[in-house]
């Protein structure tokens, strides 16, 4: 089935123009910067892919993919130097058959991991798993049948997760035909007990963790779910925890699931993981999609134990399909949720809210729809401040009470995730993003430097730095295994 994803690019559209020109308010000891230390051009928009963090030949770099919305086409892959050089642009590589990136790249070393497809109509049947080289150089390109028995070849919106599983450094993703898969990170082989059914499209990037104590990964991951008379599923959603085996010794494809919760409406938010309900219990929250019309658990986030037990449902103003961030935004050594909501094409909503209960901190406001996750960074106050992306910048609210800070990126339209890196010993933040020059829609990198604050801070317990928490997009603050 098709999500709900495709259709954001009018909203970014709209964004871009009427996006303004002056900054916010900013509280004292917070200095946010009027213009960017660097910002880039790209050929076709950035659309749902965040810019990510990668040491490529000794250089830190971020590295973002693009592609034309009106066709699916068009798609690259870029690299840029962090910090602002004459040889700023390291490189920009062609997808195969050019297809659109909607997945945020994730980084293993060297190695580049990007999901290539989109639901649009003429990316359909196109795309797969790739992986790039330190210069752009393609190492592998993996295709997934569409359904069981079929030929045809499905795209991959969804971002690839990176970890140790079942013995091997793998990578993790559902796609958008039925099947979700796990490669071998080295040569994007398939896996034993793999590819796993899914029975419907998956757009979230799994979770990867540490679930149970045991010293063994497991995936978490969702999927929008029509009925299906054959399996006998209803229409709805799933969130599953499945084995890193997948249903590796069984006659089943849809063998080695854990548990599942299943909501009565997709699950296109993806999860995140970490110990933040009461009792210091290991917790997974997600949020769902507008997949299904009238569905009961739209503008829902849900908060399950690694049983897949609810322990609170939260019913917000807007859709919850961005993904929710673990952060310590009141500085009391717990984490908080935040999410935010997408209202309409001028409103949107971010709540803090508390981990153990799913009780609201506060609310605040925005003038556009948050389609893209919530990240945080200290900028100045002395604790985490979360980052807010919508079609009309990057909103900075104090994480404390909610207070805008400030705007970044003005004109530039946001459905994604911000970057927060340690850049030449201060604070960066990076956006990526979509403006309309000469009446066309083009790619748009920046970063911010945040004068005064300590780098080094970037990525501390209790900050949510980038999209899915990590490069390696485990969406997990639980400690990561190495093999």
């Amino acid at each position: 089935m098709v999500g709900t994803a495709a259709a954001a690019a009018s909203l970014v559209a709209a964004g871009c123009a009427a996006a303004g020109t002056a900054q916010g308010a900013t509280a004292p000891g917070v200095r946010l910067p009027t213009n960017p230390a660097w910002e880039a051009e790209t050929t076709y928009p950035v659309v749902m892919s965040s810019p990510m963090v990668a040491t490529l030949n000794r250089v830190p770099s971020v590295v973002v993919g693009t592609y034309r919305p009106s066709t699916g086409l068009g798609g690259k892959v870029y690299a840029f130097h962090l910090a602002h050089t004459s040889t700023q642009t390291e490189w920009a590589k062609n997808t195969p058959g050019s297809v659109g990136v909607n997945s945020t790249p994730s980084v293993n070393g060297n190695a580049i991991y990007v999901s290539v497809g989109n639901p649009s109509a003429g990316a359909r049947g196109k795309g797969g798993y790739l992986s790039l080289g330190a210069r752009g150089g393609q190492d592998w390109f993996t295709q997934v049948a569409v359904a069981p028995g079929r030929p045809d070849k499905a795209g991959v919106q969804a971002s690839m997760a990176v970890g140790d599983l079942n013995g091997a450094k793998s990578v993790v993703a559902g796609s958008l035909g039925q099947w979700v898969d796990e490669l071998r990170s080295a040569n994007g082989s398939t896996r034993p007990g793999w590819p796993w059914l899914a029975t419907d499209s998956s757009f979230d990037t799994p979770a990867i963790g540490n679930l149970f104590g045991s010293g063994k990964n497991w995936i978490v991951l969702g999927n929008d779910q029509t009925a299906n008379s054959v399996t006998h599923e209803k229409q709805g959603g799933h969130l599953w925890v499945l084995s890193a085996a997948g249903h590796s010794g069984s006659r089943s494809n849809e063998a080695g699931v854990h548990c599942q919760f299943t909501p009565n409406q997709g699950v296109e938010s993806s999860p995140a993981v970490g110990r933040f309900l009461g009792g210091n219990d290991v917790g997974i929250v997600f949020g769902t999609s507008n997949a299904f019309k009238g569905a009961g658990d739209t503008n829902k986030l849900f908060a399950v134990t690694n049983q897949c037990k609810l322990r609170w449902k939260a019913s917000l103003d807007g859709l919850t399909t961005d993904s929710p961030a673990l952060v310590d935004a009141r500085n009391n050594g717990h984490l908080q949720v935040a999410e935010g909501t997408n209202v309409s094409s001028s409103k949107g909503t971010v709540y803090l809210l508390n981990g153990a209960t799913g009780g609201r901190y506060w609310a605040h406001d925005v003038p556009a729809p948050v389609i893209g996750g919530i990240t945080s960074a200290n900028v100045g106050n002395g604790h985490q401040d979360l980052l807010v992306p919508t079609p009309k910048g990057l909103y900075v609210l104090n994480g404390i009470n909610g207070d805008q800070l400030g705007v970044l990126g003005r004109g530039i339209s946001l459905q994604n995730s911000a970057l927060v890196t340690d850049d030449s010993g201060e604070i960066g933040i990076t956006v990526a993003g979509m403006t309309v020059k000469g009446g066309n829609q083009v790619g748009e990198v920046a970063t911010y430097r945040i004068p005064g604050t300590n780098g080094r801070r970037a990525d501390v317990a209790g900050a949510w730095p980038m999209f899915h928490h990590d490069a390696y997009l485990t969406g997990s603050t639980l400690p990561r295994l190495n093999s």
